[in-house]
């Protein structure tokens, strides 16, 4: 039996599958008597470190993406135990964890690099105190063990090929570009040859827990790729770059722009991991398609998958290859053999390697092993104070803490940051309106002055303009009526005389034996009728004013 042990993590990581059977293995196969505290945003540990001989920091404690809690890490480089650490993704912001495990001083590190890669990665001469052991990035799932007898035929299997994947973004370099490149050619060679297939890669297709396997177990066959990345990214220089494309491009950079950029860093390295996906698909018996790789040197083409070249120039055999069920289902054999039936790849191997190394290091130094912390309290549950649950002050518990509780706090806390955002906020636009009122009293109260008496002056000018011209429409009024009736006089008039100039009109036409004989009954009617002078006499004729007015535009009417 080992000594006392802390494992330290990160309760906002641990809702994915494999990051929490990665932690619950090791209070289940440790020898040592273990307890767990969460150490990432924010959190205050509230208790000394050094009541344990021993530390070993999960992977989803972060030490480059800076989510380690200020007070944990102050805490940790005075701690006088055996100090252990867990990593992945080592290419990202390189430098900075190098600089973390010098500073904080940990004894051995897990790290994914294999162990050609280490001594360029981790050099001897930078860490002349620190072991370097290579690990894999996930292990068997043990919650697979029961599926065994319930896994579907592969004939009965709905979905011929089946993936999920994630666009992680050009920065990552090649290994990142095939994971959405193999999805996207395959889906389009299935649908064009009218293959059932379920290909995705965007964060909403994405699955988890028991939905995950229930989807790999629904197909005949998965695809996959090596995982990780070989841009290493030492000073954060690429990342920056990235970044600064993206925002002139408006959104992510395809690779195409950007291997410029990580082709020259990526042909110096070569980690070829094996990913935690092959591992459930293995235990699910599900064959894989895999593009070309070296899987951490643990599987074969064509023994445990099917080898699918990056150019696709081999994608005739292995559409082929789909038909055969019976070989299909001896593939799978053998990789559940190797990556599973051996026992070779299980939590309970990699929890050994832990005890192992932390013993070993804690001989190297000497260390005197406590016995287990009986009176330790237990995990705090649902229906524990709400206080407690909320509080940033952190105290080992014996299991980790289910996800909902780090999602709890973070609402809590989100909660109270916005009653004090809302509360100094009101303050500030309080004190502000108070001073705005106060500074523009006075202005205020002259503008309303100023503007009354123009406005009392306007309106007295209206009232004088309106008294003018309603006297001016009255006068116009009176004049224009006296016209009117003046005109309506002259057209009577003219009527009349009208018709006498039709009549004479009439006359002319008949010519000149017609005018005499009119002229003779003209002669023999003198008396009763009219003289012609008397039509041009100034009576019938109008005046000037009103000829000039009366002029007709036509002399078809002239008697003159």
């Amino acid at each position: 039996m080992g000594g006392r042990l802390l494992v330290a993590y990160g309760n906002a990581s641990n809702y994915v599958p494999t990051t929490a059977e990665y932690l619950a293995s090791i209070a289940r196969y440790s020898d040592w008597d273990v307890r767990y505290v969460h150490v990432t945003h924010g959190a205050e540990i509230t208790f000394d470190l050094n009541d344990y001989d021993a530390l070993f920091q999960s992977y989803c404690a972060r030490l480059p993406e800076g989510r380690l809690s200020p007070d944990f890490v102050g805490k940790l480089k005075q701690f006088r135990g055996v100090k252990v650490l867990s990593i992945q993704d080592e290419y990202e912001r390189t430098e900075t964890l190098r600089r973390a495990i010098r500073e904080i001083g940990y004894h051995a590190v897990l790290t994914c690099m294999p162990p050609a890669m280490i001594e360029r990665i981790f050099p001897r001469r930078l860490f002349p105190a620190t072991d370097f052991i290579t690990v894999l990035t996930g292990y068997v799932p043990e919650s697979l063990a029961g599926r065994g007898d319930r896994l579907p035929r592969l004939q009965e299997r709905p979905i011929c090929v089946g993936y999920r994947g994630r666009d992680v973004g050009a920065r990552y370099g090649k290994r990142a570009f095939e994971k959405v490149e193999i999805g996207r050619r395959m889906r389009e060679i299935c649908a064009q040859r009218g293959i059932s297939h379920d290909i995705e890669w965007t964060e909403d297709k994405r699955l988890y827990g028991e939905a995950w396997y229930d989807f790999i177990a629904s197909c005949r066959a998965n695809l996959g790729s090596e995982t990780g990345s070989n841009v290493f990214d030492f000073d954060g220089s690429i990342e920056t770059e990235y970044e600064r494309l993206a925002a002139l491009l408006g959104g992510p950079v395809p690779h195409e722009k950007f291997c410029a950029y990580t082709d020259p860093v990526e042909s110096q390295y070569d980690t070829g991991l094996i990913s935690p996906r092959l591992f459930e698909a293995a235990a699910l018996r599900t064959p894989m398609i895999l593009f070309t790789g070296q899987y951490s040197g643990l599987i074969q083409p064509n023994e445990h998958y099917i080898e699918l070249k990056k150019d696709f120039s081999n994608i005739d055999a292995v559409i082929a290859r789909l038909e055969d069920l019976e070989d299909l289902d001896r593939l799978a054999d053998r990789a559940f053999d190797r990556l599973v039936g051996s026992g070779d790849f299980s939590y309970r191997q990699l929890v050994k390697l832990v005890d192992t190394t932390i013993s070993r290091k804690a001989a190297e130094l000497h260390s005197t092993l406590r016995p287990p912390l009986r009176d330790d309290p237990g995990t705090v549950e649902i229906g524990a104070d709400l206080e407690v649950l909320t509080s940033r002050r952190e105290r080992p518990t014996e299991a980790p803490r289910h996800p909902v509780f780090f999602r709890y706090k973070s609402i809590a806390w989100e909660n109270e940051d916005l009653k004090s955002e809302t509360t100094r906020l009101t303050r500030f636009y309080t004190d502000e309106i108070i001073h705005i009122n106060d500074a523009y009293k006075a202005e205020i109260a002259r503008l309303n002055d100023t503007y009354r008496a123009e406005i009392n002056q306007l309106n007295q000018e209206i009232e004088r303009i309106h008294g003018i011209y309603k006297a001016e429409i009255v006068e116009l009024h009176a004049v224009y009526t006296a016209e009117i009736a003046q005109l309506r006089e002259i057209i009577s008039e003219f009527r009349a005389r009208l018709y006498w100039l039709i009549f004479i009109h009439k006359l002319y036409k008949r010519g000149a034996s017609g005018m005499r004989a009119f002229g003779q009954t003209l002669h023999k009617r003198a008396g009763s009728l009219p003289s012609i002078d008397s039509f041009l006499s100034p009576a019938w004729l109008p005046s000037a004013k009103r000829r000039s007015k009366l002029q007709p535009e036509s002399q078809d009417f002239d008697i003159q």
